[in-house]
């Protein structure tokens, strides 16, 4: 399920607050304004990137709904929520001017169109997340360049029309959780576990000469007949004949 939402250059439609440091990278953000202005900061270079020029046209966002489709025998496919949210995605098509006069430029320092791309392209590929700020929506996240797509029109060959796409960065988090208890519980019960997976319940030393498994049986199991059930659990040991017992061999009694 995906729910795209086209966030327009001037309108104020978003609550989220922008909450960032006031540090050199920010120092000439206002963030107060209620102009739209466009930055990727990168913190790992300690350098930023303001959009000489505002997006054109629109600015779309997107969001995804985390599901997962199942198919039931008989009855077709059913939609199941998972928890966890979906990535939200950012693109937005924007002008790099060759000629930066007063006027709708924002950025009347900006470097050549192709440096701008070639910086652009180095936040793209470096690990780090940058945070991408769109003042007067507002919007203030860190994200990854996802995509950019850069061209040139006929009749403004020195501008580069770049369209980027954007992905909101998000830090896993790990839980660390003592197993200590839990390991505790396991041993008791695994050893509960093979206490009653064992297939007998006692044993029995075979040291007279009148034991036999009807006697045993009898004695054991209150019933002879069952000297089979002590035979077959005790092949390995008794041998080929159940009638002949070896002195001193251990049986064992299966349950009751």
């Amino acid at each position: 399920m995906e729910v795209n939402t086209i966030l327009h250059q001037y309108g104020t439609v978003s609550s989220r607050k922008i909450a960032i440091e006031r540090g050199t990278l920010y120092k000439n953000i206002n963030l107060d304004s209620n102009d739209m202005d466009v930055y990727i900061i990168n913190e790992k270079e300690n350098t930023s990137f303001h959009f000489p020029i505002n997006p054109i046209d629109e600015i779309n966002v997107r969001y995804k709904k985390n599901y997962q489709t199942q198919e039931i025998v008989g009855q077709g496919e059913f939609d199941f929520h998972k928890h966890g949210k979906k990535i939200e995605e950012i693109s937005f098509k924007v002008i790099i001017p060759d000629d930066y006069t007063e006027g709708f430029n924002r950025n009347l320092s900006a470097q050549s169109p192709s440096k701008s791309v070639e910086e652009l392209v180095r936040y793209m590929n470096q690990e780090q997340a940058v945070r991408l700020i769109i003042t007067s929506l507002p919007f203030n996240d860190l994200v990854f360049i996802s995509d950019i797509d850069n061209s040139i029109s006929a009749g403004i060959e020195n501008c580069r029309l770049v369209n980027l796409k954007f992905r909101t960065h998000r830090e896993i988090k790990v839980k660390s959780i003592d197993t200590s208890k839990q390991n505790k519980i396991n041993k008791g019960l695994n050893k509960t576990d093979r206490e009653n997976n064992k297939s007998y319940s006692s044993t029995y030393k075979v040291n007279n000469r009148k034991d036999c498994l009807w006697n045993i049986a009898r004695a054991k199991l209150g019933k002879g007949s069952r000297w089979r059930e002590i035979y077959n659990l005790n092949k390995d040991i008794i041998g080929p004949n159940p009638n002949r017992l070896k002195h001193g061999i251990v049986l064992k009694i299966p349950k009751r």
